[in-house]
This record gives structure tokens, sequence and C-alpha cells, in this order.
């Protein structure tokens, strides 16, 4: 904070809302610019930014928990410990948050990435029983090996082929929640698209296929920016965040390496200036 007009925040506060890309911005105290109306929230004593810029955001961790908490797709009910959830994407920054969230439920919770490194690096991180490394393993069997009782929820952010693999999986009655398809970037722009491929399994297994996006749900941002809060000043939930250095010249090759699953966690672009930018 440079300048500040509002008694809640002084000169030297370190500080974030949601917006586009900027140097210097103008920022209500009440909120009324922000979106769901929250207003900027401070840097917490003992709390790296990063560390809130990784779990209280809309893009990453307050994304998980909606699916997790609000979205019928998402959620999951009592007895916790007889559902099985797949999260494809498990170590970026929706993914590392939605596999803590399911595990504090007691549910079995299967993880897919990228590389067996990140595999194991995700296990000793806690939040998942299981990840499987596509590069280098079968989906399919490990699978079949991990659930043999089938999926009851399964949280996609890639879709393409990882999208079909975990359908075939699923339970009767099970859960699809699409909440990205960082897999079909590329084909987006040439327009050879994947697809859902294995469309046929919902209808077939009864299956319930949802999608959701953050940005049409900000009424729940406060609410669940509360509640993340809490688990962070509980011990209960913790974040990793990949962390690169520069100026706004950096961000495309920021992007690059996030495309490219070189990252762990959050990307964040450290501003020249002490600035923080988020980059997934």
């Amino acid at each position: 904070m440079v300048q500040s007009a509002s008694p809640a925040y002084a000169v030297g506060d370190k500080v974030w809302g949601m917006g586009p890309l900027f140097q210097y911005r103008d920022l209500r105290a009440d909120g009324a610019d922000q979106p769901g109306g929250m207003p900027p929230m401070k840097a917490m004593p003992g709390v790296p930014a990063e560390t809130l810029l990784s779990v209280v955001t809309a893009s990453a961790g307050i994304t998980a928990y909606c699916a997790v908490e609000h979205h019928p797709c998402g959620q999951v009910e009592a007895p916790f410990a007889d559902k099985t959830i797949l999260v494809t994407s498990a170590a970026g920054a929706v993914g590392l948050i939605a596999g803590q969230l399911y595990k504090l439920k007691g549910c079995k919770v299967i993880g897919v990435t990228s590389s067996r490194e990140k595999a194991d690096r995700l296990e000793r991180f806690g939040g998942y029983d299981h990840v499987i490394a596509y590069r280098t393993e079968n989906l399919d069997e490990r699978l079949n090996a991990l659930a043999p009782e089938g999926l009851d929820v399964f949280i996609d952010n890639v879709g393409a082929e990882q999208l079909d693999a975990g359908a075939r999986h699923m339970k009767i009655g099970g859960r699809i929640l699409s909440v990205g398809a960082i897999g079909e970037m590329d084909a987006m722009v040439s327009g050879k698209l994947h697809g859902f491929r294995e469309y046929l399994r919902v209808p077939a297994k009864e299956l319930t296929f949802g999608g959701f996006l953050m940005y049409n749900h900000f009424r729940r941002i406060p609410g669940a920016a509360a509640a993340l809060i809490g688990l962070l000043t509980e011990g209960k939930l913790k974040s990793e965040e990949t962390v690169l250095h520069g100026g706004f010249d950096d961000w495309a090759a920021c992007v690059d390496k996030l495309y490219d699953s070189q990252t762990f966690g959050r990307m964040i672009l450290a501003l020249d200036g002490n600035g923080l930018a988020i980059a997934s």
C-alpha cells in the first residue's frame, strides 16, 4: 500500500485484490470493486503472502473449496471412509487444495500428475493416498489397482484422455465435475479437440456430469475465504508454490512453465519491487 485514505489500511500494508495485471491500482476499502464484495485482504502475521495467493484466491483454493463443499457433483456424503475421489492435475493450484479438503473429510483420495518425481513429492506433501504419474504409468491399470471399487467423485482439471480414463472407472451413480481442461488448451486454438469420448458412460452408469467456473459464483467468495483462512490458522491446510522472480515481461515464460508441468502448487511471479502476480 503506497497511499491510503482509509483508517483500515496503512501505507506499507501488503494487501491483495482480484483483477488484471497492474503495477498500481486504486482499491476500495469496502470491497465494492471486488468480486463478491470482499474488501482487499491484508497479509496475515506469520502467513507468507505466497500462501494467501495459493489458498485464498478465486482461481485456486476458493475454486477447490466451492467445488468440494457446494457443487452437487463435488460433494460427498457420509460415510466418508467409503468414498473414493480422483483429482487430475493434483499438484496444481486447485488440485493441491482439493485433495487436502477431501482427506480432511476422511475420503480415499487418488491424484494424477505428470511425473513420478512430482507424484512422490505430492504423496509426501499430504492430501493424497496415492498419486499416478500419467506420463510413465498406465492410468487405467493404476486405477484398476488403486480403486477396484470404482470412483465416487472425479474432479477433473485436465480433460481429454484423462477425463476419458476417469470416466471408465466411475461407480454407478458417480459424479464427475469438470473444473478445467488444460489438456485441451492447444486444441482449442487448432480446433482439433479430443473431447469427451467416453460420454456414453454417463447414461450407462447413470453418472452426473457437471461443470464449474468460480467466476459464476462470486457471492460465495467471502464465505469460502473465511473457511480457508480458518483451516490455515488451525494448521489443517498447507500450500506450496513455485515462485519465479522478475518483471511483467517474464509473465509468458511463467505460463509456459505452467503448461509444460514444470510447477508444483501455485505458480507465482514475484515482481521487481516486492509485488506478487499469479500465473496460474
